[in-house]
């Protein structure tokens, strides 16, 4: 007895499947990579809008909620510091960078020790 991989082109004219149906079954079964590389994507675009409240959805998904906030109102503080020592559009400048990019660090970090923890169950 052959065990045929059921991805292969001989495993649906064995088993009488239409292929259409093979084909069917193929996009619906996504690997466990797949999902993670979906899940990391959606966490990468929550996290570069610079909103408050998309960020915090990022790290509420991760169950990092507690340390979400923290890093939020450190960006907060820092930010409120940038903008009374430079005037508007020059602090602007120089902070959105910081208000993106620090969440989206610590987002794609946590995310993939979310995403070994949860393959290990």
């Amino acid at each position: 007895m052959v065990l045929l991989d059921r991805y292969s082109s001989n495993w649906f004219k064995e088993t009488n499947l239409n292929p259409e149906i093979v084909t069917e079954l193929r996009l619906c079964s996504m690997t466990q990579n797949d999902q993670d590389n979906k899940f990391m994507k959606t966490q990468m675009i929550l996290a570069v809008v610079p909103i408050f409240v998309s960020q915090l959805i990022a790290f509420y998904r991760i169950q990092k909620l507690v340390y979400g906030i923290i890093i939020e109102v450190i960006i907060y503080f820092v930010d409120w510091l940038i903008q009374s020592s430079i005037s508007w559009p020059f602090g602007m400048v120089i902070f959105l960078p910081i208000s993106v990019l620090v969440p989206v660090y610590f987002v794609r970090k946590w995310t993939l020790e979310f995403n070994k923890t949860r393959h290990r169950f």
